[in-house]
Protein backbone atom coordinates (compact mmCIF):
# COMPACT_ATOMS: atom_id res chain seq x y z
CA UNK A 1 0.00 0.00 0.00
CA UNK A 2 1.40 3.42 -0.94
CA UNK A 3 2.30 5.88 1.88
CA UNK A 4 -0.53 8.32 0.95
CA UNK A 5 -3.17 5.56 0.96
CA UNK A 6 -1.99 4.41 4.38
CA UNK A 7 -2.38 7.96 5.73
CA UNK A 8 -6.03 8.24 4.46
CA UNK A 9 -7.13 5.07 6.25
CA UNK A 10 -5.64 5.92 9.63
CA UNK A 11 -7.84 6.51 12.70
CA UNK A 12 -8.70 10.02 13.93
CA UNK A 13 -5.96 9.92 16.54
CA UNK A 14 -3.41 8.91 13.96
CA UNK A 15 -4.64 11.59 11.58
CA UNK A 16 -3.90 14.34 14.08
CA UNK A 17 -0.38 13.03 14.39
CA UNK A 18 0.05 12.57 10.65
CA UNK A 19 -0.86 16.18 9.92
CA UNK A 20 2.37 17.23 11.61
CA UNK A 21 4.43 15.25 9.10
CA UNK A 22 5.08 16.29 5.50
CA UNK A 23 2.90 14.63 2.91
CA UNK A 24 4.80 12.39 0.45
CA UNK A 25 4.02 13.67 -3.02
CA UNK A 26 3.87 11.18 -5.89
CA UNK A 27 6.78 11.35 -8.35
CA UNK A 28 5.79 13.59 -11.22
CA UNK A 29 6.13 12.59 -14.85
CA UNK A 30 8.70 15.36 -15.25
CA UNK A 31 10.84 13.91 -12.47
CA UNK A 32 10.71 10.49 -14.10
CA UNK A 33 11.87 11.99 -17.39
CA UNK A 34 14.73 13.82 -15.66
CA UNK A 35 15.79 10.58 -13.92
CA UNK A 36 15.64 8.66 -17.19
CA UNK A 37 17.77 11.31 -18.89
CA UNK A 38 20.29 11.19 -16.04
CA UNK A 39 20.49 7.39 -16.28
CA UNK A 40 20.90 7.67 -20.05
CA UNK A 41 23.74 10.15 -19.58
CA UNK A 42 25.46 7.84 -17.09
CA UNK A 43 25.06 4.88 -19.45
CA UNK A 44 26.56 6.84 -22.35
CA UNK A 45 29.55 7.79 -20.18
CA UNK A 46 29.91 4.20 -18.97
CA UNK A 47 29.79 2.88 -22.53
CA UNK A 48 32.45 5.39 -23.60
CA UNK A 49 34.83 4.39 -20.81
CA UNK A 50 34.13 0.72 -21.49
CA UNK A 51 35.17 1.14 -25.13
CA UNK A 52 38.27 3.09 -24.11
CA UNK A 53 39.21 0.43 -21.57
CA UNK A 54 38.84 -2.28 -24.19
CA UNK A 55 41.23 -0.48 -26.53
CA UNK A 56 43.75 0.12 -23.74
CA UNK A 57 43.51 -3.55 -22.80
CA UNK A 58 44.18 -4.68 -26.36
CA UNK A 59 47.31 -2.51 -26.44
CA UNK A 60 48.44 -3.99 -23.08
CA UNK A 61 48.25 -0.57 -21.44
CA UNK A 62 46.71 -2.01 -18.32
CA UNK A 63 47.02 0.99 -16.03
CA UNK A 64 44.96 3.08 -18.46
CA UNK A 65 42.55 0.17 -18.95
CA UNK A 66 42.11 -0.11 -15.19
CA UNK A 67 41.25 3.60 -14.91
CA UNK A 68 38.76 3.42 -17.79
CA UNK A 69 36.97 0.33 -16.49
CA UNK A 70 36.78 1.76 -12.98
CA UNK A 71 35.17 4.91 -14.37
CA UNK A 72 32.77 2.74 -16.37
CA UNK A 73 31.77 0.89 -13.18
CA UNK A 74 31.13 4.20 -11.42
CA UNK A 75 28.94 5.59 -14.23
CA UNK A 76 26.95 2.38 -14.63
CA UNK A 77 26.42 2.16 -10.88
CA UNK A 78 25.21 5.77 -10.68
CA UNK A 79 22.84 5.11 -13.60
CA UNK A 80 21.48 1.91 -11.98
CA UNK A 81 22.71 -0.08 -14.99
CA UNK A 82 23.41 -3.50 -13.47
CA UNK A 83 24.21 -5.09 -16.83
CA UNK A 84 26.82 -2.45 -17.72
CA UNK A 85 28.31 -2.68 -14.24
CA UNK A 86 28.63 -6.47 -14.57
CA UNK A 87 30.37 -6.10 -17.94
CA UNK A 88 32.82 -3.50 -16.64
CA UNK A 89 33.63 -5.53 -13.51
CA UNK A 90 34.27 -8.63 -15.62
CA UNK A 91 36.71 -6.78 -17.86
CA UNK A 92 38.34 -5.03 -14.90
CA UNK A 93 39.02 -8.40 -13.27
CA UNK A 94 40.86 -9.53 -16.42
CA UNK A 95 42.97 -6.37 -16.34
CA UNK A 96 43.96 -7.13 -12.74
CA UNK A 97 44.98 -10.65 -13.80
CA UNK A 98 47.24 -9.37 -16.58
CA UNK A 99 48.71 -6.79 -14.19
CA UNK A 100 49.62 -9.56 -11.77
CA UNK A 101 47.30 -8.14 -9.10
CA UNK A 102 45.65 -11.46 -8.38
CA UNK A 103 43.83 -10.69 -5.08
CA UNK A 104 42.13 -7.68 -6.72
CA UNK A 105 41.33 -9.84 -9.74
CA UNK A 106 39.78 -12.54 -7.57
CA UNK A 107 37.65 -10.06 -5.61
CA UNK A 108 36.48 -8.23 -8.73
CA UNK A 109 35.66 -11.46 -10.59
CA UNK A 110 33.59 -12.62 -7.62
CA UNK A 111 31.69 -9.31 -7.62
CA UNK A 112 31.07 -9.64 -11.37
CA UNK A 113 29.86 -13.21 -10.92
CA UNK A 114 27.38 -12.09 -8.24
CA UNK A 115 26.02 -9.43 -10.60
CA UNK A 116 25.59 -11.87 -13.50
CA UNK A 117 23.87 -14.41 -11.26
CA UNK A 118 21.47 -11.74 -9.95
CA UNK A 119 20.68 -10.81 -13.56
CA UNK A 120 20.20 -14.51 -14.39
CA UNK A 121 22.56 -13.96 -17.32
CA UNK A 122 24.22 -17.33 -17.92
CA UNK A 123 26.52 -16.10 -20.69
CA UNK A 124 27.94 -13.41 -18.41
CA UNK A 125 28.21 -15.94 -15.59
CA UNK A 126 30.41 -18.15 -17.76
CA UNK A 127 32.67 -15.20 -18.59
CA UNK A 128 33.02 -14.24 -14.92
CA UNK A 129 33.87 -17.83 -13.99
CA UNK A 130 36.73 -17.72 -16.52
CA UNK A 131 38.07 -14.59 -14.82
CA UNK A 132 37.65 -16.16 -11.39
CA UNK A 133 39.58 -19.27 -12.46
CA UNK A 134 42.49 -17.21 -13.77
CA UNK A 135 42.94 -15.56 -10.38
CA UNK A 136 42.41 -18.87 -8.54
CA UNK A 137 45.21 -20.48 -10.54
CA UNK A 138 47.64 -17.98 -8.99
CA UNK A 139 46.21 -17.77 -5.47
CA UNK A 140 44.37 -21.00 -4.68
CA UNK A 141 45.83 -23.59 -7.01
CA UNK A 142 45.46 -25.03 -10.48
CA UNK A 143 43.15 -27.85 -9.38
CA UNK A 144 40.57 -25.41 -8.00
CA UNK A 145 40.91 -23.22 -11.10
CA UNK A 146 40.21 -26.20 -13.36
CA UNK A 147 37.10 -27.05 -11.32
CA UNK A 148 35.83 -23.52 -11.85
CA UNK A 149 36.58 -23.70 -15.58
CA UNK A 150 34.60 -26.93 -15.87
CA UNK A 151 31.61 -25.06 -14.41
CA UNK A 152 32.17 -22.30 -16.95
CA UNK A 153 32.46 -24.82 -19.80
CA UNK A 154 29.16 -26.47 -18.83
CA UNK A 155 27.41 -23.08 -18.86
CA UNK A 156 28.98 -22.05 -22.18
CA UNK A 157 27.73 -25.25 -23.80
CA UNK A 158 24.29 -25.06 -22.17
CA UNK A 159 23.63 -21.61 -23.65
CA UNK A 160 25.30 -22.44 -26.99
CA UNK A 161 27.98 -19.77 -26.50
CA UNK A 162 30.56 -21.14 -28.95
CA UNK A 163 33.00 -18.23 -28.64
CA UNK A 164 32.78 -18.43 -24.86
CA UNK A 165 33.34 -22.19 -25.02
CA UNK A 166 36.52 -21.63 -27.04
CA UNK A 167 37.79 -19.05 -24.54
CA UNK A 168 37.18 -21.43 -21.63
CA UNK A 169 38.91 -24.30 -23.44
CA UNK A 170 41.96 -22.12 -24.03
CA UNK A 171 42.15 -21.34 -20.31
CA UNK A 172 41.72 -25.02 -19.45
CA UNK A 173 44.67 -25.69 -21.76
CA UNK A 174 46.87 -23.00 -20.24
CA UNK A 175 46.18 -24.06 -16.65
CA UNK A 176 46.54 -27.76 -17.51
CA UNK A 177 50.02 -26.91 -18.81
CA UNK A 178 50.84 -25.15 -15.53
CA UNK A 179 49.61 -28.26 -13.72
CA UNK A 180 52.00 -30.37 -15.77
CA UNK A 181 49.42 -32.20 -17.91
CA UNK A 182 50.75 -31.37 -21.38
CA UNK A 183 48.57 -33.87 -23.27
CA UNK A 184 45.37 -32.47 -21.77
CA UNK A 185 46.64 -28.94 -22.33
CA UNK A 186 47.25 -29.48 -26.04
CA UNK A 187 43.91 -31.23 -26.50
CA UNK A 188 41.95 -28.36 -24.92
CA UNK A 189 43.94 -25.70 -26.77
CA UNK A 190 43.41 -27.36 -30.14
CA UNK A 191 39.68 -27.74 -29.44
CA UNK A 192 39.53 -24.03 -28.69
CA UNK A 193 41.54 -23.24 -31.82
CA UNK A 194 39.16 -25.26 -33.99
CA UNK A 195 36.13 -23.36 -32.68
CA UNK A 196 37.85 -19.99 -33.11
CA UNK A 197 38.63 -20.82 -36.73
CA UNK A 198 34.96 -21.54 -37.49
CA UNK A 199 33.71 -18.52 -39.51
CA UNK A 200 30.18 -18.48 -38.06
CA UNK A 201 31.49 -18.32 -34.49
CA UNK A 202 33.21 -14.98 -34.93
CA UNK A 203 30.47 -13.04 -36.70
CA UNK A 204 30.10 -9.80 -34.76
CA UNK A 205 33.10 -10.59 -32.54
CA UNK A 206 35.94 -10.63 -35.05
CA UNK A 207 38.36 -8.65 -32.88
CA UNK A 208 37.81 -10.89 -29.85
CA UNK A 209 38.29 -14.00 -32.01
CA UNK A 210 41.51 -12.66 -33.47
CA UNK A 211 42.92 -11.87 -30.03
CA UNK A 212 41.92 -15.24 -28.60
CA UNK A 213 43.35 -17.09 -31.60
CA UNK A 214 46.71 -15.30 -31.32
CA UNK A 215 46.87 -16.13 -27.61
CA UNK A 216 45.87 -19.74 -28.30
CA UNK A 217 48.58 -20.20 -30.93
CA UNK A 218 51.16 -18.97 -28.45
CA UNK A 219 50.13 -21.55 -25.88
CA UNK A 220 49.95 -24.32 -28.48
CA UNK A 221 53.48 -23.49 -29.63
CA UNK A 222 54.83 -23.51 -26.11
CA UNK A 223 53.21 -26.86 -25.29
CA UNK A 224 54.53 -28.35 -28.55
CA UNK A 225 58.03 -27.13 -27.72
CA UNK A 226 57.86 -28.71 -24.26
CA UNK A 227 56.63 -31.97 -25.78
CA UNK A 228 60.00 -32.06 -27.59
CA UNK A 229 58.54 -30.96 -30.90
CA UNK A 230 60.86 -27.97 -30.74
CA UNK A 231 60.97 -27.00 -34.41
CA UNK A 232 57.19 -27.23 -34.73
CA UNK A 233 56.69 -25.34 -31.48
CA UNK A 234 58.94 -22.46 -32.51
CA UNK A 235 57.17 -22.22 -35.90
CA UNK A 236 53.80 -22.00 -34.14
CA UNK A 237 55.15 -19.37 -31.76
CA UNK A 238 56.43 -17.28 -34.67
CA UNK A 239 52.95 -17.49 -36.22
CA UNK A 240 51.40 -16.34 -32.92
CA UNK A 241 53.84 -13.43 -32.77
CA UNK A 242 53.07 -12.38 -36.34
CA UNK A 243 49.31 -12.52 -35.81
CA UNK A 244 49.53 -10.59 -32.54
CA UNK A 245 51.53 -7.83 -34.20
CA UNK A 246 49.17 -7.67 -37.19
CA UNK A 247 46.19 -6.96 -34.91
CA UNK A 248 48.27 -4.92 -32.43
CA UNK A 249 47.43 -7.23 -29.53
CA UNK A 250 49.94 -6.46 -26.76
CA UNK A 251 49.29 -9.44 -24.49
CA UNK A 252 49.51 -11.89 -27.37
CA UNK A 253 52.76 -10.30 -28.57
CA UNK A 254 54.33 -10.39 -25.12
CA UNK A 255 53.22 -13.99 -24.53
CA UNK A 256 54.72 -15.13 -27.84
CA UNK A 257 57.98 -13.22 -27.27
CA UNK A 258 58.32 -14.61 -23.76
CA UNK A 259 57.80 -18.20 -24.91
CA UNK A 260 60.21 -17.77 -27.86
CA UNK A 261 62.90 -16.32 -25.59
CA UNK A 262 62.47 -19.16 -23.08
CA UNK A 263 62.67 -21.69 -25.92
CA UNK A 264 65.93 -20.20 -27.22
CA UNK A 265 67.34 -20.13 -23.68
CA UNK A 266 66.52 -23.83 -23.20
CA UNK A 267 68.28 -24.56 -26.49
CA UNK A 268 71.31 -22.61 -25.18
CA UNK A 269 70.97 -20.11 -28.02
CA UNK A 270 71.62 -17.29 -25.59
CA UNK A 271 72.24 -14.50 -28.09
CA UNK A 272 68.84 -15.13 -29.71
CA UNK A 273 67.18 -15.42 -26.31
CA UNK A 274 68.68 -12.10 -25.21
CA UNK A 275 67.40 -10.30 -28.32
CA UNK A 276 63.86 -11.58 -27.81
CA UNK A 277 63.82 -10.88 -24.05
CA UNK A 278 64.89 -7.31 -24.83
CA UNK A 279 62.07 -6.97 -27.39
CA UNK A 280 59.53 -8.01 -24.74
CA UNK A 281 60.79 -5.59 -22.07
CA UNK A 282 59.15 -2.34 -23.34
CA UNK A 283 55.80 -4.11 -23.70
CA UNK A 284 55.79 -5.49 -20.17
CA UNK A 285 57.11 -2.24 -18.67
CA UNK A 286 54.27 -0.28 -20.29
CA UNK A 287 51.71 -2.84 -19.13
CA UNK A 288 52.10 -2.09 -15.42
CA UNK A 289 52.72 -5.76 -14.55
CA UNK A 290 55.42 -5.48 -11.90
CA UNK A 291 56.12 -9.19 -11.44
CA UNK A 292 56.52 -9.90 -15.15
CA UNK A 293 58.74 -6.84 -15.56
CA UNK A 294 61.00 -8.10 -12.79
CA UNK A 295 61.14 -11.54 -14.37
CA UNK A 296 62.19 -10.20 -17.77
CA UNK A 297 64.86 -7.99 -16.19
CA UNK A 298 66.22 -11.01 -14.33
CA UNK A 299 66.08 -13.16 -17.47
CA UNK A 300 68.08 -10.54 -19.38
CA UNK A 301 70.69 -10.35 -16.61
CA UNK A 302 70.95 -14.14 -16.40
CA UNK A 303 71.31 -14.42 -20.20
CA UNK A 304 74.12 -11.84 -20.12
CA UNK A 305 75.85 -14.09 -17.58
CA UNK A 306 75.49 -17.10 -19.85
CA UNK A 307 77.15 -15.05 -22.59
CA UNK A 308 79.95 -14.11 -20.15
CA UNK A 309 78.86 -10.47 -20.38
CA UNK A 310 79.26 -9.86 -16.67
CA UNK A 311 79.33 -6.05 -16.80
CA UNK A 312 76.00 -5.96 -18.67
CA UNK A 313 74.57 -8.54 -16.28
CA UNK A 314 75.56 -6.46 -13.25
CA UNK A 315 74.14 -3.31 -14.82
CA UNK A 316 70.82 -5.06 -15.48
CA UNK A 317 70.59 -6.40 -11.92
CA UNK A 318 71.18 -2.90 -10.60
CA UNK A 319 68.44 -1.60 -12.91
CA UNK A 320 65.99 -4.23 -11.70
CA UNK A 321 66.84 -3.46 -8.07
CA UNK A 322 66.17 0.24 -8.66
CA UNK A 323 62.94 -0.58 -10.51
CA UNK A 324 61.72 -2.82 -7.69
CA UNK A 325 62.41 -0.26 -5.01
CA UNK A 326 60.87 2.62 -7.00
CA UNK A 327 57.70 0.64 -7.78
CA UNK A 328 57.17 -0.42 -4.17
CA UNK A 329 53.62 0.32 -2.99
CA UNK A 330 52.94 0.47 0.74
CA UNK A 331 55.04 -1.19 3.43
CA UNK A 332 57.28 -4.11 2.52
CA UNK A 333 56.08 -7.57 3.44
CA UNK A 334 58.01 -10.84 3.70
CA UNK A 335 57.76 -11.45 -0.05
CA UNK A 336 59.29 -8.04 -0.79
CA UNK A 337 62.20 -8.63 1.56
CA UNK A 338 62.77 -12.06 -0.02
CA UNK A 339 62.83 -10.60 -3.55
CA UNK A 340 65.32 -7.95 -2.48
CA UNK A 341 67.42 -10.72 -0.93
CA UNK A 342 67.36 -12.57 -4.26
CA UNK A 343 68.53 -9.49 -6.13
CA UNK A 344 71.44 -8.79 -3.79
CA UNK A 345 72.44 -12.46 -3.91
CA UNK A 346 72.45 -12.38 -7.73
CA UNK A 347 74.46 -9.14 -7.73
CA UNK A 348 76.92 -10.82 -5.37
CA UNK A 349 77.25 -13.80 -7.72
CA UNK A 350 78.15 -11.51 -10.64
CA UNK A 351 80.76 -9.67 -8.54
CA UNK A 352 82.16 -13.03 -7.41
CA UNK A 353 82.43 -14.32 -10.96
CA UNK A 354 84.20 -11.06 -11.87
CA UNK A 355 86.63 -11.71 -8.97
CA UNK A 356 85.45 -8.52 -7.25
CA UNK A 357 85.41 -10.13 -3.83
CA UNK A 358 84.87 -7.08 -1.56
CA UNK A 359 81.83 -6.05 -3.66
CA UNK A 360 80.57 -9.65 -3.65
CA UNK A 361 80.88 -9.87 0.14
CA UNK A 362 79.01 -6.58 0.58
CA UNK A 363 76.19 -7.75 -1.71
CA UNK A 364 75.88 -11.14 0.01
CA UNK A 365 75.73 -9.42 3.41
CA UNK A 366 72.86 -7.28 2.09
CA UNK A 367 71.15 -10.42 0.83
CA UNK A 368 71.53 -12.06 4.25
CA UNK A 369 69.98 -9.03 5.99
CA UNK A 370 66.98 -9.01 3.65
CA UNK A 371 66.40 -12.76 3.91
CA UNK A 372 66.42 -12.45 7.70
CA UNK A 373 63.72 -9.79 7.48
CA UNK A 374 61.67 -12.07 5.21
CA UNK A 375 61.69 -14.77 7.88
CA UNK A 376 61.64 -18.58 7.51
CA UNK A 377 64.10 -18.74 4.58
CA UNK A 378 66.62 -21.38 5.79
CA UNK A 379 67.60 -22.57 2.31
CA UNK A 380 68.27 -19.01 1.15
CA UNK A 381 70.24 -18.20 4.29
CA UNK A 382 72.37 -21.33 3.88
CA UNK A 383 73.04 -20.44 0.26
CA UNK A 384 74.15 -16.92 1.17
CA UNK A 385 76.39 -18.21 3.94
CA UNK A 386 77.98 -20.57 1.39
CA UNK A 387 78.45 -17.75 -1.11
CA UNK A 388 80.00 -15.60 1.61
CA UNK A 389 82.33 -18.46 2.53
CA UNK A 390 83.47 -18.83 -1.07
CA UNK A 391 84.04 -15.08 -1.38
CA UNK A 392 86.01 -14.85 1.88
CA UNK A 393 88.07 -17.90 0.88
CA UNK A 394 89.03 -16.47 -2.51
CA UNK A 395 89.73 -13.10 -0.87
CA UNK A 396 92.23 -14.98 1.39
CA UNK A 397 90.17 -14.19 4.51
CA UNK A 398 90.21 -17.79 5.72
CA UNK A 399 88.93 -17.29 9.28
CA UNK A 400 85.81 -15.48 8.02
CA UNK A 401 85.36 -18.14 5.33
CA UNK A 402 85.47 -20.90 7.96
CA UNK A 403 82.88 -19.10 10.11
CA UNK A 404 80.58 -18.62 7.11
CA UNK A 405 80.82 -22.29 6.11
CA UNK A 406 80.09 -23.39 9.67
CA UNK A 407 77.03 -21.11 9.76
CA UNK A 408 75.82 -22.67 6.50
CA UNK A 409 76.31 -26.16 7.96
CA UNK A 410 74.28 -25.21 11.05
CA UNK A 411 71.40 -23.91 8.93
CA UNK A 412 71.46 -26.98 6.68
CA UNK A 413 71.43 -29.29 9.69
CA UNK A 414 68.29 -27.58 11.01
CA UNK A 415 66.58 -28.03 7.63
CA UNK A 416 67.72 -31.65 7.58
CA UNK A 417 65.75 -32.34 10.77
CA UNK A 418 62.59 -30.96 9.13
CA UNK A 419 63.19 -32.88 5.90
CA UNK A 420 63.58 -36.17 7.78
CA UNK A 421 60.44 -35.48 9.82
CA UNK A 422 58.40 -34.83 6.69
CA UNK A 423 60.00 -37.82 4.91
CA UNK A 424 61.21 -35.57 2.10
CA UNK A 425 63.94 -37.89 0.84
CA UNK A 426 65.15 -35.83 -2.08
CA UNK A 427 65.45 -32.70 0.04
CA UNK A 428 67.24 -34.58 2.82
CA UNK A 429 69.78 -36.02 0.39
CA UNK A 430 70.41 -32.63 -1.22
CA UNK A 431 71.02 -31.11 2.23
CA UNK A 432 73.48 -33.88 3.14
CA UNK A 433 75.33 -33.30 -0.14
CA UNK A 434 75.53 -29.57 0.64
CA UNK A 435 76.90 -30.25 4.13
CA UNK A 436 79.47 -32.70 2.78
CA UNK A 437 80.58 -30.17 0.18
CA UNK A 438 81.04 -27.55 2.90
CA UNK A 439 83.11 -29.96 5.01
CA UNK A 440 85.32 -30.45 1.96
CA UNK A 441 85.66 -26.68 1.62
CA UNK A 442 86.78 -26.58 5.26
CA UNK A 443 89.38 -29.32 4.61
CA UNK A 444 87.49 -31.82 6.79
CA UNK A 445 87.38 -34.93 4.55
CA UNK A 446 86.50 -37.33 7.38
CA UNK A 447 83.39 -35.30 8.28
CA UNK A 448 82.48 -35.16 4.60
CA UNK A 449 82.71 -38.97 4.33
CA UNK A 450 80.59 -39.41 7.47
CA UNK A 451 77.95 -37.10 6.00
CA UNK A 452 77.81 -39.03 2.72
CA UNK A 453 77.47 -42.25 4.72
CA UNK A 454 74.56 -40.79 6.69
CA UNK A 455 72.78 -39.99 3.44
CA UNK A 456 73.45 -43.50 2.11
CA UNK A 457 72.18 -45.15 5.33
CA UNK A 458 69.04 -43.01 5.23
CA UNK A 459 68.24 -44.04 1.64
CA UNK A 460 68.90 -47.75 2.30
CA UNK A 461 66.67 -47.65 5.36
CA UNK A 462 63.84 -46.07 3.36
CA UNK A 463 64.18 -48.68 0.61
CA UNK A 464 64.03 -51.56 3.09
CA UNK A 465 60.87 -50.10 4.62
Amino acid sequence: MAPLQKWITLSAVSVSIAFAAPVVEPISAFALVVQAQANSTQKAAGDRHLRQGTQHFKAANYRAAEASFQQAVTHYRQGNDRLGEAQALTQLSEVYYWMGRYPAGLQTAQAALTHWQALKNRKGEGEALDRLAEAQSELVGNAKALETLQQALAIRRAVADALGEAKTLVRIGAISYKKGDLAKALEALQQGQQILQTPTVCQGDIQVCQMELALTLGWIGWVQFNQRHQEQGLATLQSALQQSREIQYGAGEFNALYFIAEAYFQQKEYAKALTVYQQSLPIVQASGNRQSTLYIFRAIANTHQQLQQLDQSLKTYQQVLAFYQSSQIGERDSADWAVLGDFYNLIGVVHYRSQQYPQAIAAFQQAFTHYQKAGNRPSDLALVWTNLGNSYRDAKQFAQADDAYQSAISVYQSTLVEAKKSDDRSKAVEVWKSIASLYRQRKQPIDAIKTYQQALDFLQQKQSN
